[in-house]
């Protein structure tokens, strides 16, 4: 049986069609997401003052560094088990997306009126059908990013632990 060689520069350790490795996806990832969480929290505190939301604003806020700086040490560390928080979140992302989006065309469909806010002069049933190809393309890009940022932080934590196990392995001449 011929031994596999862990190769870093595999393929399937590259993301972003090959123009860098998936270290460097899942940083990118947990900076955006850290920015854009950071901006759902700030002006939702804003807009509503009070004690308890703004205590529950700091709990989201100082549990989302958590979540989206771990990996960043997990990667410095080699130690795969460290971006299993980020992990949960992003498949929790994509369940949360795919619901949304399939109840949405769901009750879109369910609702037997015709989108009366289409812009365009058209005949009822072309405005109906052109809404719902515009929500159904919305969904696909929608949970194709979501389900592209988890596999780029799930080959991180494979090529983490695959990185780990090269090093554990005897070298075999």
């Amino acid at each position: 049986m011929e031994d596999q060689i862990f190769n870093p520069e595999d393929p399937k350790f590259k993301c972003c069609c090959g123009c860098c490795h998936v270290t460097t996806g899942t940083k990118i990832i947990c900076i955006l997401s850290l920015i854009g969480t950071t901006a759902v929290i700030v002006p939702f505190v804003g807009l509503h003052p009070s004690p308890e939301i703004i205590g529950l604003g700091i709990t989201l806020f100082l549990v989302s560094i958590f979540i989206f700086i771990s990996p960043f040490f997990g990667i410095k560390k080699r130690n795969p088990n460290m971006l299993i928080p980020l992990l949960v979140i992003l498949g929790i992302g994509v369940i949360y997306v795919v619901t949304k989006n399939v109840l949405g065309v769901i009750d879109f469909l369910s609702n037997p009126e015709t989108p009366q806010t289409w812009p365009f002069e058209s005949k009822p049933d072309t405005r109906y059908a052109v809404v719902l190809a515009a929500f159904i393309v919305k969904a696909v890009v929608s949970i194709a990013l979501n389900l592209w940022y988890f596999f780029i932080a799930f080959r991180c934590y494979q090529y983490l632990t695959l990185k780990n196990k090269a090093e554990i392995l005897p070298m075999h001449q």
